[in-house]
C-alpha cells in the first residue's frame, strides 16, 4: 500500500472538509496517510517518506496562503521526487466563466514555488455566510451579488463538485501505485 502525504491550507474551512473526504477515500483504498496543516506546522516537522504528496489549498483574496507557499518552497526537493498533486479551491472555480482566473491562481502558486505536480485541478469552494462575522458577511454578500452568486446569508452555499474530488483522489492513488512498482 502507498504512503500518501496531504498538505492542506484552508481559509474558511471548506478545503479542510474536502481534505477529510479525500482522507476517507485514501484510507478506504487501504493506503497509509499523514496530513499537515501548512498554516500551522508542528515545530521541528520533517517531511516524511511518502509515495505521493497531495496539496489541497484554498484561495483567499486571489492568493494561496503565505504559510503554504513557504512550506512548499522549503520542501521543494521532496515534492519533486514523488508523484504529486495540487487541488486548488476557490469560488472562481465554481463559475465556468471564471475558470481562467482559477487556473491563473494555480499557475501563480506553481511559479512561486517552482513546482510541477503530476496532476492539478481546481474545484469550487463555499460561501459560509452564517459563520462569518457581520462585516465580512456583508462584504461577501455584496461581492457575491455582483458575481451573480447566492446572497442568502442564512445558510451555507457549497459549490464543491464532490465527484471531481473523488476522481482527483483516485488519479493520485493511481500515480502512487505506479510509483511503488518502479524499481528504486
Amino acid at each position: 500500500m502507498a504512503r500518501i502525504f496531504i498538505i492542506w491550507s484552508s481559509t474558511e474551512g471548506q478545503t479542510r472538509r474536502i481534505v477529510q473526504v479525500m482522507e476517507k477515500d485514501i484510507r478506504d483504498a487501504g493506503h497509509k496517510l499523514e496530513t499537515l496543516n501548512a498554516d500551522d506546522p508542528p515545530r521541528g516537522w520533517i517531511f516524511s517518506k511518502a509515495d505521493a504528496v497531495l496539496v489541497a489549498a484554498s484561495v483567499h483574496a486571489g492568493k494561496h496562503s503565505n504559510g503554504l507557499v513557504r512550506l512548499l518552497k522549503q520542501h521543494h526537493a521532496r515534492l519533486t521526487a514523488v508523484p504529486s498533486a495540487l487541488l486548488s479551491v476557490s469560488l472562481s472555480a465554481a463559475d465556468p466563466t471564471k475558470q481562467e482566473e482559477a487556473d491563473r491562481y494555480v499557475a501563480e502558486l506553481l511559479a512561486a514555488v517552482d513546482w510541477k505536480p503530476s496532476v492539478t485541478a481546481t474545484v469550487g469552494g463555499a460561501l459560509r455566510y452564517p459563520e462569518y462575522p457581520f462585516f465580512k458577511r456583508f462584504m461577501l454578500k455584496r461581492i457575491a451579488q455582483k458575481a451573480g452568486m447566492p446572497t442568502d446569508t442564512s445558510r451555507v452555499h457549497e459549490f464543491t463538485d464532490w465527484e471531481r474530488v473523488h476522481t482527483f483522489t483516485a488519479r493520485l492513488l493511481e500515480l502512487a501505485a505506479a510509483a511503488e512498482l518502479q524499481p528504486a
